[in-house]
Parts: structure tokens; sequence; C-alpha cells
């Protein structure tokens, strides 16, 4: 591909790599075989993505992938769909300026291993928007954000039915997380309070509201564990909003497992609806 050049259609068979600054409207992308960490379509810097249907790439990592090498951005992605992916949907590493908007990320990660990177959309971006997509059917989390992510919206998505749980912000910090739909999530890790809807690990700074949770394994779930990889800064349950949340199944609070004191860490529960069998535990999960 070459830079700063606008594509329009096309179907390829196998993977593509763009050039830096390149756009892709309407392309048709199945068939591909990676390697870990890369896409059936790789970004180059910046990339923009728009209405690309990319299916049936079971022996790739990732449908799309922005690679840390491109970390400026921005990374784009508008509309389309994404599915059929060997370990994960879209994945972002380090890039900036990353926007996900309107798009279908569904039954991805056949094969990953849930323990590293899979499912929907995982990111270790900063400054990021995930916005108005469906995301659905997903093995591992339907979103994930990890390893000091910071300063990352996520608002307005459709998230259901994804195996290791809803939306989930792991060893990162400053988030709004707000207006999500999300249900069903979580069947395949359904102890302790993993498997949340919405599931907050070792994380601080982040606002959790207006969200409705709908049949998750659990509710909104809030961990801490020692996490010393990758700091700094120290991975620290902190300083957690969840406000005016509709809940419907499942524990919603907070839990440690390393003898963390969590009533100093400024944990904060308020408006929030629980019934169909919810329960709040508040500190004593």
């Amino acid at each position: 591909m070459q830079p700063n050049t606008s594509y329009c259609g096309g179907v390829v068979h196998g993977q593509i790599v763009l050039a830096n600054g390149d756009r892709w409207t309407g392309g048709d992308v199945s068939g591909a075989v990676t390697s870990q960490q890369r896409g059936a379509v790789e970004c180059g810097n910046p990339c923009t993505l728009v209405n690309m249907n990319i299916h049936d790439n079971p022996g790739a990592f990732a449908g799309i992938y922005a690679l840390q090498n491109g970390a400026s951005g921005p990374f784009v992605v508008s509309g389309g769909r994404v599915t059929g992916s060997g370990s994960l949907g879209i994945g972002s590493s380090n890039s900036s300026q990353v926007t996900i908007s309107g798009v279908e990320i569904d039954h991805n990660g056949a094969f990953a291993n849930c323990g590293f990177e899979g499912g929907g959309f995982k990111s270790t971006s900063s400054g990021s928007r995930f916005t108005d997509n469906y995301v659905h059917d997903n093995n591992c989390f339907g979103v994930w954000y990890d390893i000091n992510a910071a300063n990352n919206e996520i608002d307005h998505n459709r998230v259901d039915n994804n195996a290791g749980g809803g939306i989930f912000y792991e060893i990162s910090h400053d988030a709004t997380i707000h207006d999500n739909d999300i249900s069903g999530n979580g069947a395949g890790s359904c102890t302790w309070l993993w498997g949340a809807g919405i599931g907050i690990a070792s994380s601080f700074n982040v606002q959790v509201y207006n969200n409705t949770l709908t049949n998750n394994c659990n509710g909104v779930g809030e961990t801490q564990q020692n996490r010393p990889e990758d700091a700094p800064p120290a991975h620290l349950l902190e300083n957690v909003s969840v406000t005016g949340n509709s809940i419907s199944a499942g524990k919603t609070g907070a839990v440690e497992d390393n003898g963390a004191v969590l009533s100093t860490r400024n944990l904060t529960w308020s408006a929030n609806t629980f019934n169909n069998g919810a329960s709040f535990c508040g500190l004593g999960c």
C-alpha cells in the first residue's frame, strides 16, 4: 500500500498491511493468517478504516491491529463489522488518538488465550474513545483495557454475551465508563467477582455511571490484587465511583486478596438500583 492513500472497496483474501496515513472504506478481508499480535488488517500510522467487513479469519490473531510502532495515531475505526478472528477482534498497543465507533465486533477469540489477549477489543492505549459499538458473543472479554491505559472513555456501547465479562479495566487509571447497555456476560468466568458486566481490576480514578447491567454473572466488580508487573504507577484499586447504574443479577462491590484495607481507598457507590436477585456487597464481598 502507498502512504497517505485512500482506497474504496476491494476484496482481499489474506493479510493486508496499510502504509502510514492510509484510509480504506468498504473493504472486505477474509482468510488471513498472522502471527501473534498481528492483524488481518494491520494499520499504519495514522490509519482510518470505515465500514470494513473483516470476517472469517480464524488463522489471524486479530481482525484489525495497530502496532506499538504506530504509537502517535490517530487510529480510527468507524462502522462495519469484525467477526471470526482467532483471538481478538480489534487491538491496539500503546497507540494514542484511538477512536472505535459504530462497529459490530462479534464471535472472535475461538482460539484465544484469555489470560493474555483475546475477545472483542483490547487496548493498552491512552486518550481513546470506544463508543456506540455492538460487542457480542466473543470469547474472553468484550472490551478490555490493560497495562497503564489512561484517560479513556467507554460509552454508549451495547456489550452482550461475552464469555469473560463485559467491560474490563485492568491495572490502568483515569476512565469514564458510562451509558452502556451490558447483558449476559461472564458465563465463562463466574468466580470471586470475575465475570462482571463491568470489572475494575487494580485500577484507580475510574467513574462508572448511568449503565444498565442485566443478567451478567456479576454486576460491577472491583478487585484488588498484588500487581507489580508493568509498573509504575502502583496498581491500586482507588478512587472509584459507581453511580446511577441499573443492575440486575450478580454481586456489586469490592474485594481484595492481598490484605489491602479497601476502606481507605475512596470506593463509593450511590444511587444505583438493584433487582432480579442482584445484591450490593460493598466492601464485604
